[in-house]
């Protein structure tokens, strides 16, 4: 029976030894763990076993166990102390594989980073590279541009001669003896000088109308585009209509006249808009000293003049000057609104010096280089120094006008664009007198060739407060070159 026991524990010492004895791979601790479990099953069954051996020998359960028993148990107990050890070791197996899964994300996130870090320094060295690129091209354009002035004050002076004739045919409603006829309503050569990016200057005679006249002579110095300095002759800094260029004129004429008709208090003609501030010397040209300019990088511009007051081609009469400034901000590229104001010198009640002012307000949509819609709108309201009451003192004016045009772009027969267009004008000469105001209107169509040649058909209506209504019929050309 000893033997028998000693040869069991030695079977069971072999059996563990075949277990525990070699070291398993890290990888297949998992399977060394259900070996374990399988062993210790054996173990027990090997117990029971032995337990019914020793009672078929006269050996009770109640019974201490014998010596020879002693080894077997031993081994029991170190199998279950190496069974604990191997399932710590398990436990820490997988802890140390957690721990590698954290390091692998470690690494993954990291290298996310890094691939983000070097995506974004190529993205900015592009742009480094795009901004040198553009830091280049600007260099050469500003030693081309250098190169250019070099070379053009290498030249010397420059001449542009441009020229313009306005043909005009018109008739009349009224009793006048002539009721059509045809005038060279314009017919003007512009020679403009430019010394250098400082000095030009320009003149500007004018044959029409069977006679001659000058309208522009003035020199100027471009100190920059924020300021410049005009002597000479040139328009007074006041209302839109007067400032937009007869080659650019959205009607016929821009007083709106029909012979033999209107007597507007002082001024004589139509109550319109453009009469008033030409005839009372507000707009319309002068002789004196003209400022203007951007203010900064800013959407204002502004312009300030002092002249004589007499007037285009005439001596001063007095020793006092006329004055305006107006003052246009660009809401944006469409949309442009304006403030002037105005002190015009006048001889007043025993030919003393007295002073007349008004201002105005007015707005421009579209330009006339666009097709679509173009408007042109004002508001002037001043002294009428050429109406005066007993006391010599001047009544107070007050008109208003707009215009709107659509340009149609087209291309039959050399012609580029139809422009059709209406005319509202309305002015009162004395507000302390009600029977005076009076309206102006202007039905018209354009026809664009190239640049600023066109033609333009106007028919203009004239309804006084009390009166007949006279109407009037133009065509005119405008030939630019």
């Amino acid at each position: 029976m000893d033997l028998k026991m000693k040869r069991g524990g030695a079977a069971l010492l072999a059996l563990l030894a075949l277990t525990l004895g070699g070291a398993a791979p890290a990888d297949a601790q998992s399977s060394s763990s259900q070996a374990v479990l399988e062993v210790l099953k054996r173990l027990e069954s090997l117990e029971g076993r032995l337990g019914s051996l020793e009672g078929r020998v006269g050996r009770t359960a109640p019974t201490p166990a014998p010596q020879s028993s002693e080894p077997v148990l031993a081994t029991l107990d170190t199998l279950r102390s190496q069974v604990t050890s191997l399932e710590g070791a398990v436990q820490s197996a997988r802890e140390e594989t957690s721990r590698v899964s954290e390091l692998d994300a470690r690494v993954d996130a990291l290298s996310q980073e890094l691939s983000a870090v070097q995506q974004g320094e190529m993205e900015r060295l592009e742009a480094l590279k795009d901004e040198l690129a553009s830091l280049v091209s600007d260099l050469r354009g500003l030693a081309a541009e250098a190169k250019a002035a070099e070379a053009k004050a290498a030249e010397g002076p420059r001449v542009k001669f441009t020229g313009r004739v306005h043909t005009q045919f018109n008739t009349t409603s009224t009793d006048e003896p002539i009721t059509s006829e045809f005038m060279i309503r314009r017919a003007r050569l512009t020679a403009e000088i430019e010394l250098n990016d400082l000095v030009s200057g320009k003149i500007q005679p004018d044959y029409g109308e069977g006679k001659i006249t000058l309208k522009d002579a003035y020199f100027r110095l471009g100190f920059s585009p924020q300021f410049r300095m005009t002597i000479g002759q040139f328009k007074r800094p006041f209302d839109l209509f007067e400032l937009t260029s007869s080659t650019e004129i959205l009607v016929v004429e821009r007083a709106g006249s029909i012979r033999g008709a209107g007597s507007c208090a002082g001024i004589g003609g139509i109550c319109s808009l453009s009469r008033f501030t030409e005839k009372l010397g507000y707009s319309d040209r002068d002789i004196g000293v003209m400022v203007d300019g951007r203010i900064g990088s800013s959407p204002w511009s502004y312009m300030a003049s002092v002249t004589n007051g007499a007037g285009a081609n005439a001596d001063e009469s007095n020793a006092s000057k006329s004055y305006g400034f107006r003052a246009t901000y660009a809401v944006n590229g469409d949309l442009k609104v304006a403030a002037n104001v105005a002190l015009h010198d006048y001889d007043g009640v025993d030919d003393v010096a007295a002073q007349a002012k008004a201002w105005g307000l007015d707005a421009e949509w579209g330009s006339v280089k666009r097709m679509g819609w173009h408007a042109q709108a004002g508001f002037v309201q001043g002294d009428n120094w050429k109406s005066l009451d007993g006391a010599g003192v001047p009544s107070t004016f007050r008109t208003a006008q707009a215009i709107l045009t659509y340009k149609f772009p087209v291309s039959a027969g050399g012609v580029s664009a139809v422009e059709p267009l209406v005319r509202v004008s309305v002015g009162d000469p004395d507000d302390a007198v009600l029977a005076d105001r009076e309206w102006f209107t202007t039905a018209g169509l354009m026809l664009h060739f190239v640049g600023k040649n066109r033609i333009a058909f106007n028919v203009d209506s004239w309804t006084p407060y009390e009166g007949k209504r006279e109407w009037s019929l133009k065509a005119q050309t405008f030939l630019h070159w």
